[in-house]
């Protein structure tokens, strides 16, 4: 056998094995319905910053917190009916404890299988209390593949940001056969009617169970740092947040 046939044969052989690792890479992501209660323990930490020319102050607020989580199929193809279920809250502020953060006991909402909320009280709420931010393409996706979608914030004021998504690898996690998913979020923009600029930030890791169909870990990082502008003879000032979040699925 000749040289050029020998290097032929393995540009062929190269070629057909990508091929086939290329197929074997497409997973199609989709929430599924859940017989029994899925155990969520929540965990937050947030570190809070004001700073002038004047004085600088800080509160830490931590927060845990258990749920349940239940999806039902509301017998249409794609259609989930998501049940939610807080319990057992604690929190505290500069180290004393402190009242449960307000909200929803028992919250229900209607979403597709690929996350987008359809239908609930309060969608920014939902969407906050859940972690459901985290949304599936129409079509499989492949190992390094990207993608995005838009939220709503109304944190401190309402607006729209773009998620991004980045399939990194499949992977045996925690027993299952999981999506590990990267998600990060970066804007900047300024708000004339308030006076101030704001900068948001979000780095964050997901597992997802791609043959049971949920988050089993989410893990984030924020910094969200608003700077008042000097105006109408008020001195500027600027109050940053650092938040870490960690969710576990049982």
């Amino acid at each position: 056998m000749t040289v050029a046939r020998v290097i032929a044969l393995f540009i062929v052989m190269t070629f057909c094995v990508a091929n086939v690792s290329f197929a074997a890479e497409q997973y199609k992501l989709r929430f599924k319905p859940r017989a029994k209660p899925l155990k969520i323990l929540v965990k937050k930490r947030v570190d809070i910053y004001t700073t002038s020319w004047k004085y600088r102050r800080s509160h830490k607020l931590h927060q845990e917190q258990r749920m349940y989580k239940r999806h039902v199929t509301s017998g249409v193809p794609g259609i989930l009916q998501l049940k939610l279920e807080e319990t057992g809250a604690k929190v505290t502020l500069d180290g004393k404890v402190a009242p449960p953060l307000p909200g929803p006991k028992v919250l229900t909402m209607t979403i597709s299988d690929q996350g987008e909320i359809l239908r609930s009280l309060s969608n920014a709420r939902a969407a906050k209390q859940t972690g459901l931010t985290l949304t599936f393409p129409e079509e499989p996706v492949s190992v390094g593949q990207i993608w995005t979608t838009t939220s709503t914030a109304t944190d401190d004021y309402p607006r729209d940001i773009t998620l991004h998504f980045k399939l990194t690898k499949v992977a045996k996690k925690l027993g299952k056969r999981c999506a590990v998913i990267e998600t990060r979020v970066r804007e900047s923009n300024t708000i004339a009617e308030r006076g101030c600029r704001a900068s948001l930030t979000i780095v964050g890791r997901i597992l997802f169970d791609i043959d049971g169909g949920y988050v089993v870990r989410q893990r984030s990082s924020s910094t969200f740092i608003t700077t008042f502008i000097e105006q109408r003879g008020k001195l500027p000032f600027q109050i940053s947040r650092f938040s870490k979040l960690n969710k576990t699925a049982r």
